[in-house]
């Protein structure tokens, strides 16, 4: 009889056993799933900030690029302006060469008329 007495509460304590077996094993679980959630938001947050600093090296890139094209048109129009000033300069030496020995001519001329007629130059 003492037997038949103890099954029932051997029973309940098997029972309060098995629940307390279950509700660790759900708990293991919950805090596995927590787990796995927070790799998961650590991967995608990962995943955004190598978004971002691609998207970033792209501008950076794109803006090294407008600076070097910047500094290139600025060099290239600086270069064409030394040389059109060069050109200038030696059109005007032309020129003024050229004018100096017309004006040399006329005046050999001259001289010469005036050797020829007997005058000597005004001075």
């Amino acid at each position: 009889m003492e037997k038949a007495l103890q099954t029932p509460a051997r029973e309940l304590l098997q029972q309060e056993t098995d629940r307390a077996t279950h509700e660790r094993r759900a708990l293991a679980v919950e805090r596995e799933r927590a787990i796995a959630e927070n790799e998961l938001q650590n991967q995608i947050e990962l995943a955004r900030r190598a978004e971002q600093l691609v998207a970033q090296r792209g501008s950076n890139a794109w803006l090294q690029a407008q600076e070097a094209a910047g500094a290139s048109r600025i060099d290239t129009e600086a270069q064409a302006l030394r040389e059109q000033r060069l050109a200038q300069a030696r059109a005007e030496a032309t020129r003024a060469l050229g004018e100096a020995k017309a004006a040399g001519g006329v005046w050999r001329r001259n001289r010469v008329r005036c050797d020829h007629a007997g005058v000597g130059p005004a001075g």
